[in-house]
């Protein structure tokens, strides 16, 4: 199966991937979309080719570049679904949702399976991976936990 490619694939190219946005990010992901698609009836084949290829560029939060990761990644997945032989109009659907699923975007995806994915990976950033994914990225960006100078860190006020 073509999907079965592309995951392993998707695997190679984030081996030693941040923990925010390696393929353990993707599976979790993953995992949620096929619930939530399955329930809402959408096209899975589009749903879970957009959550595989989600993330094959991730910068930095704090990056100028940041707001450039999701297009990016459109644009790899485009090579690679053409390298697998899909139609353009299968490309253009997947590359649509990995496009407008960023939450720095601030959109709403006009198909089903774009608000899907943004929902899917909205939800690896609640609870406890939510919190690990916070720590793991403010480590690799060499922030610190607590700064005393930070007015907000005294819930004194004094």
């Amino acid at each position: 199966m073509m999907q079965d490619i592309i995951k392993r694939k998707v695997k190679r190219m984030l081996d030693g991937r941040d923990p925010a946005h390696d393929f353990h990010h993707i599976m979790r992901v993953y995992k949620n979309a096929k619930l939530i698609g399955r329930r809402e009836g959408t096209n899975m084949e589009i749903l879970l080719l957009a959550v595989l290829l989600h993330d094959l560029v991730v910068y930095p939060k704090g990056s100028t570049k940041s707001s450039k990761s999701s297009d990016e990644s459109a644009d790899l997945a485009e090579n690679i679904l053409q390298s697998c032989g899909y139609s353009q109009d299968k490309i253009n659907q997947v590359c649509y949702c990995i496009r407008v699923h960023s939450y720095s975007k601030r959109l709403v995806p006009a198909s089903l399976e774009g608000r899907i994915l943004q929902d899917a990976d909205r939800l690896d950033a609640l609870g406890a991976i939510g919190i690990a994914r916070t720590f793991s990225i403010g480590g690799s960006e060499g922030r610190t936990f607590y700064n005393a100078d930070d007015p907000s860190a005294d819930p004194t006020g004094s």
